[in-house]
């Protein structure tokens, strides 16, 4: 597999936020998103062949049982599954973000999927790819990162038009751009069922 890096940190985004967690940040990705927090992992050059063998025995270093499975896309990596397979029967809980653009139907079970669904500002929301909400199972994420109320109103009108109302629906400010309480305000003046979150890694100054 391309690996980009492999670092501990701290579970930034998600329900798991704030929980030390092991990151494996995959290299390459098929989308360009105006508000990418990892650039350098765009590209399939940035990262080194490494077998799962090889992934393991790096993550067995750290006293830690959640791991994050993340880009650059995952999802573009043809051992993914292999790999999540195995984290699984090395009881790991393990996450997996995507950007929401690769189908998610055969992933195996005992994974949490975390969705991006691209926003507007984006540039890249019309690469949603919508069978995956066939698949979203209870424990599963669906995440809207917020550049401005054009996103905001967007994530309302998709959550609402797909039923989305009872999955887990998180909205993140665009870090830097979007002021956290302009979009809690307007989460509040919606009234419906959705999480604010900001980048918790971030304002620590953790990757």
């Amino acid at each position: 597999m391309l690996i980009s890096e492999i670092f501990f940190s701290i579970e930034g985004e998600t329900e798991f936020q704030g929980l030390p967690c092991i990151f494996v940040r995959t290299a390459g990705c098929n989308l360009s998103c105006s508000y990418c927090d990892s650039p350098g992992s765009r590209s399939f050059s940035s990262g080194r062949e490494l077998a799962i063998t090889d992934i393991l025995t790096i993550i067995k270093k750290y006293a830690c049982s959640l791991i994050c499975i993340t880009g650059g896309e995952p999802l573009l990596q043809k051992d993914i599954n292999p790999l999540l397979e195995i984290l699984i029967k090395n009881n790991y809980q393990v996450l997996l973000e995507t950007n929401g653009s690769r189908s998610v139907a055969d992933l195996p079970a005992g994974i949490i999927k975390i969705i991006d669904v691209k926003t507007p500002s984006s540039g890249q929301a019309e690469n949603f790819y919508r069978k995956n909400l066939l698949f979203l199972e209870g424990k599963d994420h669906l995440k809207y990162i917020i550049g401005c109320r054009e996103d905001f109103d967007f994530t309302l009108d998709f959550i609402a038009k797909n039923h989305l109302e009872e999955k887990i629906n998180i909205v993140q400010p665009v870090y830097g751009k979007l002021a956290v309480n302009d979009l809690a305000g307007w989460v509040l003046d919606c009234g419906k069922k959705i999480r604010v979150q900001i980048q918790l890694h971030k304002l620590a100054g953790l990757p």
